[in-house]
């Protein structure tokens, strides 16, 4: 299956997007940024970035928490 993962890594961006989808993609309900981070095993600072260029293409969606207002 390494095979496929290359390319892809290489085709649709940096690392820290493809833990990120990897780890995202089998889930059923959302999850903060800092749980996506911790369950693709990567750092916050990069899966901060990376998820916000997903959000910015229209991959993933951002939802405010319950009660949280920034």
């Amino acid at each position: 299956m390494a095979l496929l993962y290359e390319p892809l890594d290489t085709a649709l961006g940096t690392t820290s997007k493809i833990r990120l989808l990897r780890a995202l993609l089998p889930l059923t309900q959302a999850v903060s940024g800092r749980e996506a981070a911790r369950r693709a095993g990567v750092a916050w600072a990069p899966a901060a970035h990376a998820l916000q260029e997903l959000v910015a293409l229209g991959i993933l969606d951002r939802q405010e928490a319950p009660g949280r207002h920034l």
